[in-house]
Order: C-alpha cells, then sequence, then structure tokens
C-alpha cells in the first residue's frame, strides 16, 4: 500500500524492505544464525517504523501543478568536468601507487587488507571534499547523455574514471554505490524501470564480490570457504546486531563524546579539537564473528536501547519520503541525485549506517553549493558614461 502510492517501483521504501527481508529472511532459511524472539520484534517493528516513517498521504502526492526549472545545461556540463578533474586528482596518489603496485590479485587484495592509502585519506580534506563526488558527477553525465548534450564516449570515460576510483578505495561498497545511482537516477529521468540494466550490472557486481573475496581471504587466511564469506558478508551484520542485544559488546567509556548516532556531529567536534575522541563508525569487531558490521540499527540501540531502533528507522524513512518529496514537487536533477544516495542507502543497512556520517553531510552541502553556482549569472557589468 505504501509503495504503490511513489511514482515508480524502485524507491526507497521497495529497496529498503527487499534487502531488510532477505537478510532476515535468508539468514533463517541458509542455518547461519536462529533468531530468538527479542531479535526478532526489534528488526521486525524496526522495519515497520520505517514504513510508517515513509508514509505518503494523499495531500502530499496529488498537488495541482509542478513547475519544472529550466537549467543552464552549459553550466552543468562545466560542474560535471570540474568535479570529474577535481576527483581524479584527488585520487591521484592512489589511482598511481596501485597500477605501479598492481602486478596481480593477490597484490590488490593484501593492500586492500594493509588498509595501504588510510593515512593519505586521513587529514587530507583535498581528498575529503573532492575525493568522492562520483555520486554527483555521474547522474549529471547520465543526465547531459539523455538531453544528448554529451555522447556515448565522454559518458563511457566518465563512467571508467569512476569505476577506477572505485576499485582504488579497496572496498566493494563503491561499486554498489555506483550501480544504485545510476539505476535509480536512470529509472526517475526516463520514466521506465531498466531491468537489463539491473540485471547486467548486479551480474557484474556478484562477480566482481566472488573474484575480490577470493583473493582477500586466499591472501588473510589462506584458504577460503565460499559459501562461509558470502554468508558472513550478507547475514554477519545481523547475527552481529543480535549479539549486541545479548550484551556481547565491547562499549568502553573512554570517549568524550559517547553518542554513537551522532557521528557527523562528533566528526565536527573533533576537527574544531572541542572533543578528543568519539565512537568509530566502524565498530569493534563482534567477540563471535570476524565481522565489524551491525546493520544500521547498532548505532541507535547502543545510545537509546529499543525504542532507539524504532524511533531511529522512524526518523530515517521520514528523512527519505521528504527528500522524494522534494524530488516529486520540484523535478530537480539535484534533488533526484540526493534521492539516489537515499536509496543507496536503503540498499546497504545489512552493512551499517551511512545516514549518520559526515561524508552525507557534506555531500549536502556540496550539491548546494553546485546549485548556488549554476544559478549564479556571470555577466559583466555594464559601463555608463
Amino acid at each position: 500500500m505504501i509503495n504503490k502510492r511513489y511514482s515508480s517501483v524502485i524507491n526507497h521504501v521497495s529497496i529498503f524492505t527487499s534487502v531488510w527481508l532477505f537478510i532476515i529472511l535468508g539468514s533463517q532459511l541458509s542455518g547461519y544464525v536462529v533468531f530468538q524472539l527479542n531479535t526478532l520484534v526489534v528488526v521486525y517493528l524496526s522495519w515497520y517504523f520505517y514504513l510508517f516513517g515513509s508514509y505518503l498521504s494523499e495531500s502530499e502526492i496529488n498537488i495541482d501543478s509542478i513547475v519544472v526549472k529550466i537549467l543552464d545545461i552549459e553550466k552543468i556540463k562545466i560542474a560535471c568536468y570540474v568535479l570529474v578533474v577535481l576527483s581524479f586528482f584527488a585520487n591521484l596518489t592512489i589511482l598511481k601507487d596501485v597500477f605501479f603496485n598492481f602486478s596481480s590479485f593477490e597484490v590488490w587484495a593484501k593492500m586492500r587488507n594493509d588498509q595501504a592509502f588510510s593515512d593519505y585519506r586521513d587529514g587530507n580534506y583535498f581528498y575529503t571534499v573532492f575525493g568522492n563526488t562520483s555520486n554527483i558527477y555521474l547522474p549529471l553525465a547520465i543526465y547531459l547523455f539523455m538531453e544528448k548534450k554529451i555522447n556515448s564516449l565522454v559518458l563511457i570515460v566518465v563512467y571508467l574514471v569512476s569505476i577506477l576510483i572505485a576499485v582504488a578505495a579497496f572496498t566493494r561498497a563503491p561499486m554498489l554505490y555506483l550501480i544504485i545511482i545510476s539505476i535509480v537516477f536512470f529509472t526517475y529521468q526516463a520514466k521506465r524501470v531498466p531491468y537489463k540494466l539491473i540485471l547486467t550490472s548486479f551480474t557484474v557486481l556478484v562477480l566482481l564480490f566472488a573474484v575480490s573475496s577470493y583473493f582477500i581471504g586466499e591472501v588473510s587466511q589462506g584458504a577460503v570457504d565460499t559459501n562461509s564469506a558470502i554468508n558472513l558478508y550478507l547475514y554477519g551484520g545481523i547475527t552481529a546486531y543480535q549479539n549486541l542485544l545479548n550484551g556481547k559488546y565491547f562499549t568502553y567509556d573512554v570517549f568524550d563524546s559517547s553518542y554513537y548516532s551522532f557521528d557527523f556531529i562528533n566528526y565536527i567536534l573533533k576537527t574544531f579539537r572541542i572533543i578528543k575522541s568519539y565512537p568509530d563508525l566502524v565498530r569493534e569487531y563482534d567477540q563471535d564473528l570476524p565481522t565489524n558490521v551491525y546493520t544500521y540499527l547498532d548505532c541507535f540501540t547502543l545510545d537509546f536501547g529499543f525504542m532507539g531502533a524504532f524511533l531511529g528507522s522512524y526518523i530515517l524513512g521520514y528523512i527519505s519520503k521528504i527528500i522524494y518529496l522534494r524530488y516529486y514537487r520540484n523535478q530537480s536533477i539535484f534533488d533526484l541525485i540526493l534521492y539516489s544516495t537515499i536509496c543507496y542507502f536503503a540498499s546497504f543497512i545489512f552493512m551499517n549506517n551511512e545516514y549518520i556520517r559526515f561524508t552525507f553531510v557534506l555531500f549536502i552541502v556540496k550539491i548546494f553549493i553546485i546549485k548556488f553556482l549554476i544559478r549564479f549569472k556571470f555577466e559583466m557589468p555594464t559601463l555608463t558614461t
């Protein structure tokens, strides 16, 4: 009922529901975890609260008219090219080291396990601002291509740059990011669901996951149990969350800010040296599992208990709905870029909570700045005598 009120079957509600039910039912059917009653109550009620927050009323979707603002295509093209170049240079050191050291998949896997470029990213503000802007310039490139302002070769080059940067990040999440934002953005711009693109994209993602998991496992443990690796990746988070509910979690009262849910606020406070320490978004490894992910619910539960899981889910659903409504009413490509990212967050809930990251706040700020610059008129003043 809730999903039918959205203009496309691909939306944050359908994505969240598909992923969340898949990991709950999949983990049970696979025998990977035996859920306790209190865990089932929390995870299912959290889903319902997310749905309640995402509910669209008749008055919200029945609007008299939609005003489509005319965009300056040339300025959008400039913004797209500038972001691609800045992102490339922000990742140049990483890309250079990857290609100069890439003699085999085993070498790549070792660099990934050793977190070879964590020092380069930490404290590098140029990288912080421009290193991860593919979620903006890639949708802009798709828009320009659909408007026939760039050709297929330019679009392919933009995708290749995005993929190279994603691979150099030594994690598989950026590849999922590229796929989700591409599918969502194309779906809403073209007003149709690209089923072939979806099937092809996720087939490629599964192959990449299989290959990378094999070599990472070879480097880290010498022997690879493919089935165990897949189960851990898909169901490890929700299993670890059950352990968290049972009190099996490393909690230390040594942080200046003890709240897990306010990661982006903590980041800002630490940047300005108001606080010295706060809980890391990447959690401690589980005591019983070799995993450091606890689903999107961990921070809310650690801070506010069971009610935090329910209230936090409602807030996330409500925020997602508001962002969708902004696009629905304004038909702005920038609102659609933001909503595409929200849909990616909904697909990543089985791992951790992307909504509370500082990078999300920074992403919103960058969108507003770009919108302002595109609207700004670069005109010379008229000289009078």
